[in-house]
């Protein structure tokens, strides 16, 4: 499976930043566009319509957050309650914002009870460190902060059911979330 970013132009000439899901066979299973734009982006990019699918793969049950859409807690727990096993981030982390990404994809993992794939590039005062976290919140694999580098690791994608027995995080929660990413609080009866 590819996950590639990517700025993609529509017929009425907007601009989105996008991200690519392809298989094995070079099949294109989706297309999702970045529904929160960073800082100044929204002056050259458009905003993407606020919605997490789920893209059956193979392997597993996927979801993708773009860059700054993972330092949000709500659309991985969307993604989570979906049925989404791996969340897959392609990211632009600045050297600035380096300690939020050594922070953010474990707790992400681990509140949701999910393997996540942080990619990241390295240069241009970006901060590398693309990793794999396991939904307990445990770095399994990570990149260097300075050189590209492929990471390869073999995971067994139904242990996300053990660390949902362990840490009842999804089960517990007492709020439904919206589709565009509202918590509404629901009442103990």
């Amino acid at each position: 499976m590819i996950v590639s970013s990517f700025a993609e132009k529509d017929e009425k000439d907007n601009l989105y930043i996008a991200a690519a899901v392809i298989d094995q066979t070079g099949e294109l299973l989706g297309v999702l566009r970045k529904s929160l734009l960073w800082g100044r982006e929204n002056e050259i990019f458009t905003m993407g319509e606020i919605k997490y699918p789920i893209i059956e793969t193979k392997h597993a049950k996927i979801g993708v957050l773009i860059c700054y859409e993972m330092e949000f807690p709500e659309p991985s727990r969307l993604l989570a309650l979906e049925g989404a096993e791996l969340i897959v981030c392609p990211s632009v982390w600045s050297v600035a914002a380096s300690r939020r990404w050594d922070i953010q994809l474990p707790a992400r993992a681990l509140d949701n009870s999910i393997f996540i794939m942080g990619i990241n590039t390295v240069g241009n005062n970006t901060c590398g460190k693309s990793k794999l976290v396991s939904p307990m919140g445990d770095i399994l694999v990570e990149a260097s902060d300075s050189r590209e580098e492929v990471l390869l690791r073999a995971v067994d994608i139904h242990s996300i059911y053990w660390a949902r027995d362990e840490n009842r995080y999804l089960e517990d929660y007492r709020c439904k979330l919206t589709p565009g990413g509202q918590s509404i609080p629901i009442p103990l009866i």
